[in-house]
């Protein structure tokens, strides 16, 4: 009889529903769900415990909570200074060490279209620095082209450009790597 009721109460248990936090004070823990709208303030933690040559007091990532990437608190290099061609921003994400971790890559093009509010609005949340008037590679390329798809902040939905063109890097940690080098 002991085991019987162990074992129903055990079935009762396991057809329980979970539920997960998704929002709220608490660990860093990333429930990646694209189905979720988190308002910026708790969507976006800037991990204080990650250094890099930038930001050596921490703050070098920030978790995206409705995405689970972790994102370079912004670009590594702008317009003005050390663009790089396509080719070389898959490398140089390749190369990146941010919080003692690597693994980084570029990110592919609806990546970096999730961060930014869809038009009229096109701003960037303001956790990220160094995004306003910068533009920088995605790892997404044209089907059958020699460009490759690029974000700013007034259009990070469909420039292109061709990949031995210079825009600046932005690099991101997780989830699967879609870069398809042509």
């Amino acid at each position: 009889m002991l085991k019987k009721t162990a074992l129903a109460l055990a079935l009762c248990c396991l057809s329980l529903p979970v539920a997960a936090q998704t929002t709220g004070n608490g660990p860093y823990y990333a429930n990646p769900s694209w189905d979720q709208q988190l308002p910026d303030a708790q969507r976006f933690i800037i991990l204080s415990n990650w250094v890099d040559d930038i930001f050596t007091s921490g703050g070098a990532a920030v978790l995206d909570r409705e995405t689970g990437l972790v994102w370079q608190r912004g670009p590594i290099f702008n317009d003005t200074a050390g663009a790089e061609n396509w080719f070389s921003a898959l490398t140089t994400c390749h190369q990146v060490i941010a919080g003692f971790r690597g693994g980084w890559r570029l990110p592919s093009i609806e990546e970096l279209t999730s961060l930014i509010e869809p038009p009229p609005h096109l701003t960037w949340p303001a956790v990220f620095q160094h995004v306003a008037g910068s533009s920088f590679w995605s790892s997404s390329s044209v089907a059958e082209s020699t460009q490759a798809y690029f974000g700013t902040e007034s259009s990070v939905f469909s420039q292109t450009a061709d990949k031995a063109t210079t825009h600046g890097v932005w690099c991101v940690r997780g989830g699967p790597s879609t870069q398809n080098p042509q």
